[in-house]
Protein backbone atom coordinates (compact mmCIF):
# COMPACT_ATOMS: atom_id res chain seq x y z
CA UNK A 1 0.00 0.00 0.00
CA UNK A 2 2.78 2.44 0.68
CA UNK A 3 4.50 1.92 -2.19
CA UNK A 4 1.35 3.12 -4.18
CA UNK A 5 2.21 6.37 -2.70
CA UNK A 6 -0.29 5.69 0.73
CA UNK A 7 0.58 7.00 3.91
CA UNK A 8 0.40 3.89 6.28
CA UNK A 9 0.58 3.36 9.99
CA UNK A 10 -0.50 0.31 12.29
CA UNK A 11 -0.56 -1.66 15.13
CA UNK A 12 0.37 -5.11 16.49
CA UNK A 13 0.24 -6.35 19.54
CA UNK A 14 3.62 -8.17 19.24
CA UNK A 15 6.62 -5.62 19.70
CA UNK A 16 8.84 -7.77 17.58
CA UNK A 17 6.87 -6.09 14.40
CA UNK A 18 8.10 -2.12 15.27
CA UNK A 19 11.59 -3.92 15.32
CA UNK A 20 11.70 -5.55 11.62
CA UNK A 21 10.23 -2.00 10.76
CA UNK A 22 13.14 -0.51 12.62
CA UNK A 23 15.70 -3.00 11.16
CA UNK A 24 14.55 -3.39 7.94
CA UNK A 25 14.70 -7.38 7.74
CA UNK A 26 12.52 -9.66 7.40
CA UNK A 27 13.02 -13.29 9.51
CA UNK A 28 11.78 -15.28 6.46
CA UNK A 29 11.61 -14.93 2.82
CA UNK A 30 9.03 -12.97 1.34
CA UNK A 31 9.75 -11.90 -2.49
CA UNK A 32 10.14 -7.70 -2.68
CA UNK A 33 9.90 -7.12 1.11
CA UNK A 34 13.51 -6.34 1.82
CA UNK A 35 13.75 -3.63 -1.09
CA UNK A 36 10.51 -2.06 0.72
CA UNK A 37 11.85 -1.99 4.24
CA UNK A 38 15.07 -0.34 3.52
CA UNK A 39 12.59 2.60 2.32
CA UNK A 40 9.59 1.97 4.37
CA UNK A 41 7.86 5.31 6.54
CA UNK A 42 5.27 3.54 8.48
CA UNK A 43 5.14 3.67 11.93
CA UNK A 44 3.01 2.18 14.80
CA UNK A 45 0.30 3.48 16.98
CA UNK A 46 -2.54 2.40 19.26
CA UNK A 47 -5.71 1.17 17.86
CA UNK A 48 -7.40 4.98 19.25
CA UNK A 49 -5.14 6.77 17.65
CA UNK A 50 -5.74 5.09 14.09
CA UNK A 51 -8.89 5.19 14.34
CA UNK A 52 -9.58 8.78 14.65
CA UNK A 53 -6.91 9.27 11.80
CA UNK A 54 -6.81 6.68 9.43
CA UNK A 55 -9.83 6.58 6.12
CA UNK A 56 -9.44 2.89 6.26
CA UNK A 57 -8.59 0.31 8.90
CA UNK A 58 -7.65 -3.32 7.68
CA UNK A 59 -7.70 -5.88 9.94
CA UNK A 60 -5.58 -8.53 9.88
CA UNK A 61 -5.29 -11.22 12.41
CA UNK A 62 -5.08 -15.32 12.59
CA UNK A 63 -8.04 -17.07 12.93
CA UNK A 64 -6.45 -20.50 14.29
CA UNK A 65 -8.19 -23.61 13.76
CA UNK A 66 -7.90 -26.21 16.62
CA UNK A 67 -4.60 -28.15 17.36
CA UNK A 68 -6.67 -31.45 16.72
CA UNK A 69 -7.22 -30.55 13.30
CA UNK A 70 -3.84 -30.12 12.09
CA UNK A 71 -3.90 -31.48 8.58
CA UNK A 72 -1.73 -34.48 9.45
CA UNK A 73 -3.92 -37.25 11.27
CA UNK A 74 -7.55 -38.21 10.03
CA UNK A 75 -9.77 -35.37 10.67
CA UNK A 76 -11.90 -36.27 14.63
CA UNK A 77 -15.77 -37.17 14.15
CA UNK A 78 -16.82 -34.08 16.08
CA UNK A 79 -16.15 -30.46 14.36
CA UNK A 80 -14.99 -27.79 15.54
CA UNK A 81 -14.87 -24.00 14.37
CA UNK A 82 -12.05 -21.56 14.27
CA UNK A 83 -11.03 -19.08 17.02
CA UNK A 84 -12.75 -16.03 16.47
CA UNK A 85 -11.23 -14.36 20.06
CA UNK A 86 -8.38 -12.62 18.28
CA UNK A 87 -10.72 -10.73 15.47
CA UNK A 88 -13.41 -10.21 18.08
CA UNK A 89 -10.87 -8.52 20.20
CA UNK A 90 -9.62 -6.24 17.08
CA UNK A 91 -12.91 -5.08 15.64
CA UNK A 92 -13.70 -3.95 19.11
CA UNK A 93 -10.03 -1.81 19.30
CA UNK A 94 -11.13 -0.54 16.29
CA UNK A 95 -14.95 -0.01 17.14
CA UNK A 96 -14.40 3.66 16.12
CA UNK A 97 -13.04 3.59 12.42
CA UNK A 98 -14.64 5.42 9.65
CA UNK A 99 -14.45 2.80 7.87
CA UNK A 100 -13.75 -0.89 8.80
CA UNK A 101 -12.51 -3.64 6.69
CA UNK A 102 -11.85 -7.55 7.47
CA UNK A 103 -9.33 -9.44 5.68
CA UNK A 104 -9.15 -12.53 7.85
CA UNK A 105 -10.54 -15.65 6.68
CA UNK A 106 -13.74 -17.05 8.30
CA UNK A 107 -16.01 -19.68 7.68
CA UNK A 108 -19.34 -18.77 6.39
CA UNK A 109 -22.03 -17.28 8.66
CA UNK A 110 -19.25 -15.64 11.24
CA UNK A 111 -19.43 -11.94 10.06
CA UNK A 112 -22.86 -11.16 10.45
CA UNK A 113 -23.02 -13.89 13.83
CA UNK A 114 -19.83 -12.66 15.74
CA UNK A 115 -18.90 -9.02 13.96
CA UNK A 116 -22.03 -7.20 12.99
CA UNK A 117 -23.15 -7.11 16.51
CA UNK A 118 -20.02 -5.13 17.41
CA UNK A 119 -20.20 -2.64 14.41
CA UNK A 120 -20.75 -2.20 10.53
CA UNK A 121 -17.58 -4.03 8.50
CA UNK A 122 -16.45 -5.01 4.94
CA UNK A 123 -15.49 -8.31 4.42
CA UNK A 124 -12.30 -8.53 1.87
CA UNK A 125 -10.43 -11.62 2.13
CA UNK A 126 -7.35 -12.09 0.92
CA UNK A 127 -5.86 -13.97 -1.69
CA UNK A 128 -2.26 -14.14 -1.17
CA UNK A 129 0.19 -17.04 -0.69
CA UNK A 130 3.68 -17.11 2.22
CA UNK A 131 6.45 -16.25 0.04
CA UNK A 132 4.26 -13.95 -2.80
CA UNK A 133 2.37 -11.77 -0.41
CA UNK A 134 3.49 -8.47 -1.77
CA UNK A 135 3.13 -9.32 -5.95
CA UNK A 136 0.04 -11.62 -5.18
CA UNK A 137 -1.48 -8.08 -3.45
CA UNK A 138 -0.41 -5.87 -5.99
CA UNK A 139 -1.30 -7.84 -8.89
CA UNK A 140 -4.44 -10.28 -7.59
CA UNK A 141 -6.48 -12.58 -9.66
CA UNK A 142 -9.43 -10.71 -8.47
CA UNK A 143 -10.60 -8.19 -5.48
CA UNK A 144 -13.23 -9.61 -3.26
CA UNK A 145 -16.27 -7.37 -0.67
CA UNK A 146 -18.81 -8.40 0.93
CA UNK A 147 -20.88 -5.71 2.00
CA UNK A 148 -24.52 -5.02 3.54
CA UNK A 149 -26.43 -3.38 0.82
CA UNK A 150 -26.85 -0.22 2.82
CA UNK A 151 -23.26 -0.18 2.76
CA UNK A 152 -22.46 1.26 -0.98
CA UNK A 153 -21.02 4.35 0.46
CA UNK A 154 -17.62 2.61 2.00
CA UNK A 155 -17.77 -0.03 -0.61
CA UNK A 156 -17.19 2.51 -3.13
CA UNK A 157 -14.14 4.41 -0.63
CA UNK A 158 -12.56 0.83 -1.10
CA UNK A 159 -12.89 0.56 -4.35
CA UNK A 160 -11.26 4.04 -5.16
CA UNK A 161 -8.81 2.59 -2.70
CA UNK A 162 -7.92 -0.48 -4.83
CA UNK A 163 -7.84 1.58 -8.28
CA UNK A 164 -4.83 3.21 -6.62
CA UNK A 165 -3.09 -0.49 -6.10
CA UNK A 166 -4.06 -2.02 -9.14
CA UNK A 167 -6.63 -2.04 -12.30
CA UNK A 168 -8.68 -5.14 -11.41
CA UNK A 169 -12.90 -4.56 -10.77
CA UNK A 170 -13.61 -4.86 -6.91
CA UNK A 171 -16.20 -7.49 -7.13
CA UNK A 172 -19.25 -6.29 -4.89
CA UNK A 173 -21.03 -9.29 -2.85
CA UNK A 174 -22.98 -10.01 0.55
CA UNK A 175 -21.02 -10.56 3.00
CA UNK A 176 -22.30 -14.08 2.90
CA UNK A 177 -21.45 -14.99 -0.53
CA UNK A 178 -18.24 -13.46 0.09
CA UNK A 179 -17.10 -15.72 2.68
CA UNK A 180 -18.02 -18.82 0.67
CA UNK A 181 -16.37 -17.59 -2.13
CA UNK A 182 -12.84 -17.36 -0.02
CA UNK A 183 -13.73 -20.88 1.40
CA UNK A 184 -14.23 -22.25 -1.45
CA UNK A 185 -11.39 -20.84 -3.22
CA UNK A 186 -9.27 -22.02 -0.19
CA UNK A 187 -10.40 -25.95 -0.59
CA UNK A 188 -9.93 -26.08 -4.18
CA UNK A 189 -6.63 -25.13 -3.79
CA UNK A 190 -5.97 -27.60 -1.25
CA UNK A 191 -7.27 -30.37 -3.80
CA UNK A 192 -5.20 -29.49 -6.39
CA UNK A 193 -2.60 -30.15 -4.27
CA UNK A 194 -4.22 -32.89 -3.08
CA UNK A 195 -4.16 -34.57 -6.53
CA UNK A 196 -0.74 -33.18 -7.41
CA UNK A 197 0.67 -35.10 -4.72
CA UNK A 198 -0.83 -38.22 -5.33
CA UNK A 199 0.37 -38.29 -9.01
CA UNK A 200 3.74 -37.60 -7.77
CA UNK A 201 3.45 -40.79 -5.21
CA UNK A 202 2.04 -43.06 -8.27
CA UNK A 203 5.31 -41.92 -10.66
CA UNK A 204 7.72 -42.28 -7.75
CA UNK A 205 6.40 -45.61 -5.88
CA UNK A 206 5.13 -47.38 -9.17
CA UNK A 207 6.78 -46.87 -12.55
CA UNK A 208 10.13 -44.21 -11.41
CA UNK A 209 8.92 -42.10 -13.82
CA UNK A 210 9.48 -38.62 -14.23
CA UNK A 211 7.15 -36.46 -12.37
CA UNK A 212 7.80 -32.83 -13.63
CA UNK A 213 7.09 -34.74 -17.40
CA UNK A 214 3.56 -35.96 -15.95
Amino acid sequence: MESRGHVVRGFDTNPYVAEILSSGKLPYIEEGADELLLKTKITIHQPQELCQWADIVFIAVQTPHDAMYEGITPLPDTRKDFDYSYLIDAVKSAKTAKLLVVISTVLPGTIRREILTIRDVIYNPFFIAMGTTIPDFLNPEFVLAGAKQTAYIDVRTLNKFYGTIHNKILLNYTIEEAEIIKVSYNTYITAKICIANTIIEVCHKICNANCDKV
